[in-house]
C-alpha cells in the first residue's frame, strides 16, 4: 500500500460511525424555518514525486471549494451534515427563491441568531455579518454590512441596536409593495424610523425607483430634515443625469426652483446625456434656458457634420430631433437651423413620403406633418392605443422638425427651395425602350436626387454615358446618352420611370 493509501485508510477508520452535524450549521425554526449552510470541500489532490514530498504533501491543508448560503421558508431543509456536502449545488444558488448565497467560498465559521420578537436573523461570519428580514412569512436579505464594534456581547447575545432596521435596508421591490397601512406601522415600532427611512431613500435616489409612487410614498412620511437630505441627494442625482430624478422634479412642482435647473443644465454638459430625457424637462422648469441649449447643441451638430469633423470617422450625425423639437415648440430664432438645412439640401429626411415605396417624389414636410412629429416627441401620450398592425410612419423625426425649424426662421433659401423644387419636374428619356444598353439606367445618384444637387445656375450635367438637361420653365427633366449629343437624330422621348431597367 502506497503512503497515499495508508494516510486515508486511517482517515477513513477514524471517521467511521461519526456522521455529526457541523459546528458551523446553524438553524432557527419560527417564525420561519431558517438554516444557514456552509459547503466545504476539499480540492483532490495529486501528490506526486518523492516519499517526502507525497507525503508533504498529503498533510498540507487541502484548497477548500464551496460556498455559504441561506435557506429560509417551509421548504427549507435541516443543516447538511459533513459526510454530504454537494459543491455542484453552489452554481444552482443563484436560480432559488427561499435560497440566498452569502459568500462563493467556503469559511471557518458561521453562526445564526434570532432577535427577540423573530423578525430578524443575523448571520455572522465574521468578517461580514448579513441580516435577513423576515417580513410577512417572507425572508429578505440584504447586503452584507461590516461587523461594528460590539456587535456580539461578552454572554455571546446580539446587541440588535447595531444592525440596521428593515426601513434603513428598503431596496426598491420592497419599496414598490409598500402600503400606507404597512409603512406606518413600520414606523410606529421602529425606533428612529423616519430615520432610517431617510437612509433608505438616499440609497435609491440614484435608481429608476425614485420615480415610483413608493419613493414618494416614503418621502411624505419623513421630516424636514430628512427631506431637505433626500432634495439634496435629488439634485445631486439630477445633475448625473439621472432619469429618476429628472422624473422625481417633474413630479414634484413643489421642489422645482433654480438649483433644479442648473442640476439639469449640468448634466447636458457629460457625454452620453440622454437629450429625450433632460432637454424637455428643462423645457418645463426653464423654456428661455431650454431655447439656449437646444441651439447651442445645434450649433454642436454643425461643427460635428462639418468637413473633419466626428461625423466624417463615425457616419451620420443627423440634428436630434428633441433639440429641433424644442426650438419648434418655443418658435425660437437660432442661427444654425439654416446652415444645416443648406448643407444637407436634398436629403430624403426633409421629404414626409406616405408612401416610402411608391417610387414616387414628395415635396417637403409640411407644417401639419411636422406637428404630428413634434408631438409625439415632446407630449407622448403613454394612455394612447397602439395597434400593432399598423405600418410604422416612414416619415423621419428629424427631418420633419428640421423644415419646421427652418420655416420658423423665415423664407426657405431661394438655392434650396429651387433645388428641391426640380425634384417634382416631369421626367423623360431619349433612349429607346429596346435600346441594347441604356447608360442612364444604372446611374447615380437618381435623376430626381441628379436634379436636386445641380447648382441654380446649372441645367444640364453628365454622369458617365448619362446625360441630364433641365428645363426650369417647363419644368421638366430630360435624359439621354452622351454620344446622340452629336448631332445624331434623337427619337421621341418616352416617360421615364423610376423602376425601369
Amino acid at each position: 500500500m502506497t503512503l497515499r493509501g495508508w494516510l486515508l485508510s486511517l482517515v477513513a477508520l477514524g471517521a467511521c460511525g461519526r456522521e455529526r452535524p457541523d459546528p458551523r450549521l446553524a438553524e432557527v425554526q419560527a417564525p420561519v424555518h431558517v438554516t444557514v449552510r456552509v459547503i466545504d470541500v476539499a480540492v483532490e489532490k495529486n501528490c506526486e514525486g518523492t516519499l517526502s514530498q507525497q507525503l508533504s504533501c498529503l498533510v498540507t491543508r487541502a484548497l477548500r471549494s464551496g460556498c455559504v448560503y441561506v435557506e429560509a421558508g417551509a421548504e427549507a431543509d435541516a443543516p447538511e451534515r459533513r459526510p454530504r456536502p454537494d459543491v455542484g449545488r453552489c452554481g444552482s444558488l443563484a436560480y432559488a427563491e427561499h435560497r440566498f448565497l452569502l459568500r462563493n467560498e467556503p469559511v471557518r465559521k458561521a453562526s445564526l441568531f434570532l432577535e427577540p420578537g423573530g423578525e430578524r436573523v443575523l448571520i455572522d461570519l465574521v468578517d461580514t455579518v448579513h441580516a435577513l428580514y423576515l417580513r410577512d412569512g417572507v425572508a429578505v436579505l440584504q447586503k452584507p454590512f461590516s461587523r461594528p464594534t460590539g456587535l456580539t456581547r461578552p454572554d455571546g447575545s446580539v446587541d440588535w441596536t447595531l444592525v440596521p432596521p428593515f426601513l434603513a435596508v428598503l431596496d426598491e421591490a420592497q419599496l414598490r409593495d409598500l402600503t400606507e397601512a404597512r409603512l406606518d406601522a413600520l414606523l410606529a415600532k421602529t425606533p428612529g424610523g423616519r430615520d432610517a427611512l431617510t437612509e433608505s431613500l438616499l440609497a435609491l435616489t440614484g435608481s429608476a425607483s425614485a420615480a415610483e409612487q413608493g419613493f414618494d410614498l416614503a418621502y411624505s412620511r419623513l421630516d424636514e430634515p430628512g427631506r431637505q437630505r433626500v432634495r439634496e441627494a435629488m439634485i445631486t442625482a439630477l445633475s448625473e443625469g439621472n432619469d429618476g430624478a429628472v422624473q422625481w422634479f417633474l413630479r414634484h412642482k413643489e421642489e422645482q426652483g433654480l438649483p433644479v435647473v442648473e442640476a439639469l443644465e449640468d448634466a447636458m454638459t457629460l457625454d452620453g446625456y440622454t437629450t429625450a430625457v433632460l432637454l424637455p424637462a428643462l423645457l418645463e422648469l426653464a423654456p428661455q434656458r431650454a431655447e439656449k441649449v437646444a441651439c447651442d447643441q445645434l450649433e454642436q451638430r454643425w461643427h460635428q457634420t462639418a468637413p473633419g469633423g466626428v461625423a466624417e470617422y463615425e457616419g451620420s450625425m443627423p440634428p436630434d430631433a428633441t433639440v429641433l423639437a424644442v426650438l419648434v415648440e418655443r418658435k425660437a430664432q437660432c442661427p444654425w437651423v439654416l446652415p444645416l438645412l443648406e448643407r444637407e439640401p436634398c436629403s430624403w429626411e426633409l421629404h414626409c413620403d406616405p408612401d416610402f415605396d411608391d417610387g414616387k417624389e414628395t415635396p417637403l414636410c409640411t407644417a401639419e406633418q411636422a406637428d404630428k412629429v413634434l408631438q409625439r416627441t415632446l407630449h407622448p401620450n403613454p394612455d394612447a392605443d397602439v395597434d400593432e398592425d399598423e405600418e410604422e410612419d416612414p416619415t423621419s423625426d428629424w427631418g420633419a422638425l428640421l423644415m419646421a425649424a427652418a420655416r420658423i426662421q423665415g423664407p426657405l433659401p431661394q438655392a434650396f427651395s429651387l433645388a428641391n423644387e426640380r425634384r417634382q419636374y416631369q421626367l423623360s428619356s431619349t433612349i429607346p425602350e429596346d435600346a441594347d444598353e441604356d447608360p442612364c439606367a444604372e446611374v447615380t445618384p437618381a435623376p430626381a436626387d441628379w436634379a436636386c444637387r445641380l447648382p441654380p445656375g446649372i441645367t444640364t450635367a453628365k454622369n458617365q454615358g448619362c446625360r441630364l438637361r433641365l428645363d426650369d420653365a417647363k419644368k421638366t427633366i430630360t435624359l439621354s446618352a452622351v454620344e446622340l449629343d452629336a448631332g445624331v437624330p434623337l427619337p421621341l422621348p418616352r416617360p421615364w420611370s423610376l423602376h425601369h431597367e
